[in-house]
């Protein structure tokens, strides 16, 4: 076996327990100075891996990993995303006791999400997915001292453990009858015979990523975590999480789902198009921006779906594509947004809508960044959201004749969301503010620098997409080879 291939993994545990040693060495540290050291660690190693890891598509452990040039790129994606999260966490774990183990746990996820990309067999995946899982189930609840928090870390547990269920129930149906957890195996029994146990144990598998990448109607948990658990959690569930159940159902449709894609589609255009009317529709009407958000992902989840469907295609290496370069344009913005609101939250304790009134006079600086991260999310034109919005669609649009109506859906749903981004933006830049409005906010250097890169690369992969366009073509042909 080459041990080597396991390098980007061996990095992100020494980074890990090499903080949380630096608080049992040095207790007195300042917890922003940890997190800033494992923060930019982390992206500096993500940028390591990306020139240094060679992708050459190869197999660990008698196949039940690959590493090959989709799972560099989700590998490279994970940590980068971690490693924002934390520099944008630290002061917010300030006013918490355990600052080590938070950025520990956060950190250890990130293997878990690298598991879920490479995986080749089914138990293998499954213990990435619950090692992300547990990590991100402490997180949710970590302001322990907030009744919020310990209802949203009751709720995402006690529901992600009836997913992790399903999951399991299903991975050990498909063993039962193929006798084997390897994808490809899994795949030829599939080909040559579909007898109702084999059925159930991929509907079983099916449910629970649903459950994982929030879809409806597995979504139930999602408004009241991302509402009451911390806001950079939140954020780091909305990109990551997603993105590493992504990475897995890209997996199994492109392997264990091959020869019934047809079947599968239909599936998955279903909870596509459900996730795109309640996300959307649903989203109109919060009042809480945290809310907002979580309903906005929902709906964006019907994106993605759509893209997998898609596969079905004559070359199914276009809407993957798609669908790579959609999750990374989602997830800076996503990101960039849930740190903007953390900004203000941290500073005036509101999550109300109503109480951005007259950020724009307060800190115009963080009203411009919500405003790109909300133009970006809704696809408007000169974003990167726009261009990825637009590569995702043209690939499925070409997938069928029946796909240019979902598309059609997909733009509808686009525009339903400008409304309620807008109404965000108009609060800010047209309404009086209200007692709350008084509230100076402050932002120090770090965050400033890390707000105009995130701009940057939003504004300016929306007029110059290529590089990130070739980068996830080559991933996306990786994965059906």
């Amino acid at each position: 076996m080459n041990w080597s291939l396991l390098f980007p993994a061996y990095s992100v545990l020494a980074i890990a327990f090499s903080v949380m040693l630096l608080d049992i060495i040095f207790p007195k540290l300042n917890k922003s100075t940890m997190g800033y050291f494992s923060g930019f660690t982390l992206l500096v190693t993500s940028f390591l891996v990306w020139f240094v890891f060679p992708g050459k598509s190869e197999t660990f452990g008698s196949g039940i990993m690959i590493f090959d040039q989709f799972t560099r790129y989700f590998i490279v994606f994970f940590m980068s995303l971690a490693g924002l999260t934390i520099i944008c966490s630290t002061k917010f774990i300030e006013s918490l006791e355990h600052g080590a183990e938070y950025y520990g746990l956060l950190i250890l996820s990130v293997v878990g999400a690298m598991g879920m990309a490479a995986s080749k067999e089914l138990v293998t995946a499954y213990i990435s997915l619950e090692l992300l899982s547990f990590c991100l189930y402490v997180l949710v609840s970590f302001s322990w001292k907030e009744n919020r928090a310990n209802e949203a870390g009751i709720k995402y547990i006690l529901l992600g453990a009836v997913a992790s269920a399903f999951m399991l129930f299903g991975i050990s149906y498909i063993y039962g009858v193929v006798g084997s957890t390897m994808y490809n195996e899994i795949s030829d029994v599939v080909l040559n015979s579909l007898n109702p146990g084999l059925i159930l144990g991929l509907a079983l598998l099916t449910a629970g990523l649903a459950f994982k990448i929030a879809a409806v109607p597995f979504h139930m948990w999602t408004p009241d975590v991302y509402e009451g658990g911390p806001i950079p959690i939140s954020a780091y569930l909305a990109a990551a999480s997603k993105a590493a159940a992504l990475a897995m159902m890209m997996r199994l449709a492109a392997s264990v789902f091959s020869n019934v894609l047809e079947v599968w589609s239909i599936i998955m255009i279903l909870l596509a198009v459900a996730s795109l009317v309640l996300g959307n529709l649903v989203a109109i009407r919060q009042t809480n921006i945290k809310r907002l958000m979580a309903y906005s992902s929902i709906g964006q989840v019907g994106f993605f779906l759509l893209g997998i469907a898609a596969f079905v295609s004559n070359n199914p290496s276009e809407p993957a594509a798609g669908l790579l370069i959609h999750a990374v344009s989602y997830g800076v913005a996503t990101l960039t947004a849930f740190m903007a609101i953390l900004i203000v939250y941290n500073q005036t304790g509101v999550e109300e809508i109503k109480d951005y009134a007259g950020l724009s006079k307060r800190n115009p600086f963080i009203a411009l960044v919500l405003t790109v991260s909300f133009f970006s999310l809704a696809g408007f034109p000169f974003f990167v959201g726009f261009a990825s919005k637009f590569y995702l669609f043209t690939t499925i649009s070409v997938a069928g004749n029946h796909f240019l109506g979902l598309v059609g859906l997909a733009i509808l749903a686009s525009i339903i969301s400008m409304y309620y981004y807008l109404k965000v933006i108009k609060t800010m830049y047209v309404d009086e503010p209200n007692e709350s409005g008084s509230i100076p906010i402050m932002i120090n250097i770090p965050m400033r620098v890390v707000f105009i890169s995130l701009t940057l690369l939003i504004g300016l992969g929306g007029l110059y997409v290529l590089p990130l366009a070739r980068a996830a073509e080559v991933a996306a042909r990786s994965l059906f080879v």
